[in-house]
């Protein structure tokens, strides 16, 4: 090739496009003409020579050496060997060895491991849709299911030492319906208190004892609690002070209380304050209001403390009892779940926190 700047071979041969050398010398040119022969040297990497090389065909070489500068045109899906420095990719392409911020959705078809393994005692899993966060080995953490495992649908489980759910947070029912709940467990036992909406979409909270809870004003140290008083109904309450005249007293209830109410099985007591008090009657009785008469025709004219009960709307037919798997945990099986509250039964038996009675 006599081209000006060309590399220029003594003797050569085209074999299906390739261009292979057949001397053991090749001479490299400027525009003045030939500068000098170019050796092919047996050794690596031999002696550097200095010229130009321009060839328009196929240079085929068992390895190429050299800094890379000046090479363009590379096709990377022909890169199959070698690493690639991290700061030779782009910004937008994720490395891993550096902060990551991503500006897109990130989905995930596979286990994601973070920290640990991707399955066992692992961190952070996304595996066939459920997500989990946990202690590697401890199985405290967090596990989010999508249903196709046994934790149920759209849950959440803190799970303490030994992999015992301590707290579940769900979207659907232990019968699969779509409502949502809260329980509360200590370790390997059952709910002992919750928040969930049954069946009729009514929303519940539960716990052995319900209490308030306020700082001693005598000492900062302690705290006031007091349980509340509970009952087999849903009612509410109204209660005040009313003075009878000439033996005689009308008392109208709030009508936010006659509002949220029902008349029927409504109960008033009622106490004189006076020692010379004939007795009180109640007549007229409502969630409006009722009249307070004293007995025998009585005159007196004195204070009397009255309190109402009444059933609220729509909870007429409140019950009870109920069965025991409405609240059961969905972290294990149905058997497993009942094998831990005849454990926790017992368990209460012994301590005097339950009776059991004769059954049926």
């Amino acid at each position: 090739m006599n081209n000006t700047g060309k590399l220029v071979i003594g003797t050569v041969a085209l074999m299906a496009g390739v261009l292979v050398a057949t001397s053991s010398s090749a001479r490299s040119q400027n525009s003045n003409g030939p500068v000098g022969p170019i050796n092919l040297q047996t050794t690596t990497p031999g002696t550097a020579q200095v010229g130009h090389g321009n060839i328009t065909g196929t240079f085929k070489a068992a390895y190429l050496k050299g800094n890379g500068l000046g090479v363009t045109g590379l096709n990377a899906n022909n890169i199959a060997v070698g690493t690639l420095s991290d700061d030779r990719l782009s910004n937008t392409v994720a490395h891993l060895n550096a902060a990551q911020t991503f500006q897109k959705n990130v989905v995930v078809n596979a286990a994601l491991g973070v920290g640990g393994s991707t399955f066992g005692n692992f961190k952070l899993m996304v595996f066939n849709g459920d997500f989990s966060l946990q202690n590697s080995g401890s199985g405290s953490g967090v596990q989010i299911s999508d249903g196709t495992t046994t934790y149920g649908n759209s849950a959440i489980f803190i799970n303490g030492e030994g992999s015992a759910t301590t707290h579940e947070f769900s979207a659907v029912s232990s019968n699969g319906a779509p409502r949502g709940r809260i329980l509360v467990s200590s370790g390997f036992q059952s709910p002992a208190a919750g928040i969930y909406v049954g069946g009729d979409n009514i929303g519940s909270i539960f716990a052995d004892v319900k209490n308030f809870r306020v700082p001693n004003p005598r000492n900062d140290a302690e705290d006031i609690v007091y349980a509340c008083v509970e009952g087999p109904e849903a009612a509410a309450y109204v209660r005040g002070t009313a003075h009878l005249v000439n033996g005689h007293a009308r008392i109208a209830l709030p009508q936010h209380f006659s509002d949220v109410t029902v008349s029927e099985g409504m109960t008033v007591q009622l106490t004189p304050c006076s020692r010379t008090s004939e007795g009180l009657a109640v007549e007229n009785r409502s969630n409006q209001g009722f009249d307070v008469y004293e007995l025998h025709s009585g005159k007196g004219s004195y204070d009397v403390d009255w309190e109402v009960k009444a059933v609220r709307y729509g909870h007429t037919d409140y019950k009870p009892v109920r069965p025991w798997d409405e609240v059961a945990p969905m972290s294990m099986s149905r058997g497993k779940a009942w094998s831990m509250r005849e454990s926790d039964i017992a368990a209460k038996a012994s301590n005097g926190l339950h009776r059991r009675l004769s059954r049926p």
